[in-house]
């Protein structure tokens, strides 16, 4: 009989559960890189865009987005395009795999590549958001000595 009882305890706080998490509101959230002279930064086809940020209860979460071949991305957090939650974001590109254990070429400069050295960020507001991000290409190494 105890059994029974349980069942809308369990349903009600499952139901509590869903309604109340991730509740912090997806908004619709693209974008593109450019170089400073405003040219797309076409060797990120297939890279990855990750947004890190945190909701006003505290909670982190990050969205992610694949970068098309004229640098544009829309991002996701739970399912394709969904957006990112509102609030300030710091944004990094990550790799692109090869397979398992080779990157392809990073054409950017390496601090893209953390949140810590990006610079990067974005403020996602509720509606839709575009971003202009412009980044610098890899520097070039001259050889020493010659």
């Amino acid at each position: 009989m105890a059994r029974f009882k349980a069942v809308p305890f369990v349903l009600f706080v499952s139901l509590l559960f869903v309604l109340g998490c991730g509740k912090a509101g997806f908004h619709p959230t693209r974008g593109q890189f450019l170089y400073a002279g405003g040219a797309p930064v076409t060797e990120l086809d297939g890279f990855q865009v990750v947004f890190e940020g945190a909701t006003p209860d505290g909670k982190r979460y990050s969205a992610t987005g694949t970068i098309n071949a004229h640098g544009e991305f829309e991002m996701f957090t739970d399912k394709p395009g969904d957006g990112a939650p509102g609030g300030t974001c710091k944004v990094l590109i990550e790799p692109k795999m090869i397979d398992s254990e080779r990157e392809a070429p990073y054409p950017l400069d390496r601090k893209y590549r953390s949140f810590d050295t990006s610079e990067l960020t974005a403020e996602v507001k509720e509606g839709a958001n575009d971003f202009k991000f412009t980044v610098e290409p890899k520097k070039k190494v001259t050889g020493a000595g010659k």
